[in-house]
């Protein structure tokens, strides 16, 4: 995958997800084997990481995203450093 595909596959992430406040757009980021640590703890599969972002996302009002940052562009990882806003 190109960087520039990294890069787009993930801004869809966030606008689909994130941003849409649809945890089940994430069917098509996601394999099943997927495993998030949050603080601490496992989140492991689909399913689950749905349902820990349904949870968080129903906590924080106006959630908002920026990439401010593409540094990793060129490294096996794309970590885009990005600012969230929230209203709670």
């Amino acid at each position: 995958m190109t960087p520039e595909a990294s890069i787009a596959l993930v801004e869809s992430f966030w606008e689909e997800v994130w941003a849409a406040c649809n945890p089940a757009a994430m069917d098509r980021f996601l394999t099943e084997d997927f495993i998030i640590n949050s603080a601490g703890v496992d989140v492991s599969g689909p399913e689950d990481f749905k349902t820990w972002v349904a949870s968080f996302q129903s906590r924080i009002a106006d959630l908002r995203w920026e990439t401010i940052d593409e540094s990793s562009r060129e490294s096996w990882r794309l970590c885009p450093a990005s600012s969230r806003s929230t209203v709670n």
